[in-house]
């Protein structure tokens, strides 16, 4: 089966963070962008990716910065794409440096 590339567009909803971008990601191929968003520890961030041109975004919140407490480390957001064709995708966080 052949892997279907996409169109994404990925934003950070918040007034206070401003950060995007619009990428063209081949089938089978990873996009990454570093530090595409910092946060103080514990400012909960959404991102929004929007696939192709049609349907709503994939929306995620996650703590770049980490939490208030040390016990709650910076996370590392991941948007997977589970079927391109159909402009589906889910959205994880790892633990970050």
């Amino acid at each position: 089966m052949a892997e279907t590339a996409a169109d994404v567009l990925v934003t950070v909803n918040s007034d206070e963070y401003d950060s995007s971008f619009d990428s063209f990601v081949p089938g089978g191929e990873t996009a990454i962008r570093e530090e595409f968003v910092t946060a103080e520890s514990g400012d909960i961030i959404t991102l929004a990716a929007l696939l192709g041109d049609e349907g709503d975004p994939v929306e995620f919140e996650f703590l770049p910065g980490g939490g208030e407490t040390e016990d709650v480390p910076p996370e590392v957001a991941h948007l997977t794409f589970e079927t391109p064709a159909e402009a589906s995708a889910s959205w994880t966080a790892t633990r970050g440096r």
